[in-house]
C-alpha cells in the first residue's frame, strides 16, 4: 500500500475543507498527525480521527476524486496518546 506523506495529507484535508458542508473539528491522531506536526518522514496509510467523520464521507470521496489521493480517513474508538 502506499504510504502517504505530510504534504500530500495537507492537499488532501485542504480539498475535504473546501467540500465540507458547514464547519468541522476533526483531531487527527497516528501517524497522519505526526506527519503534520513534527515532520516525521515515514509517512502514514490512512488518516485516523479521535472525531467522528461519518458526515464527512461525501466531502472525502470529493477530495478523492479532485487529488487523486486515495487516503482513508477513519474513527479510531481506542487511542493511546504519549
Amino acid at each position: 500500500m502506499k504510504r502517504f506523506e505530510g504534504s500530500e495529507i495537507l492537499r488532501f484535508l485542504r480539498a475535504v475543507d473546501r467540500h465540507a458542508d458547514g464547519r468541522w473539528r476533526v483531531v487527527i491522531i497516528g501517524g497522519a498527525a505526526a506527519s503534520l506536526s513534527y515532520g516525521a518522514k515515514s509517512g502514514t496509510l490512512d488518516i485516523d480521527t479521535a472525531s467522528d467523520v461519518s458526515g464527512l464521507e461525501g466531502a472525502c470521496a470529493a477530495a478523492r476524486m479532485e487529488t487523486g489521493l486515495t487516503i482513508p480517513v477513519g474513527y479510531v474508538p481506542i487511542a493511546e496518546s504519549p
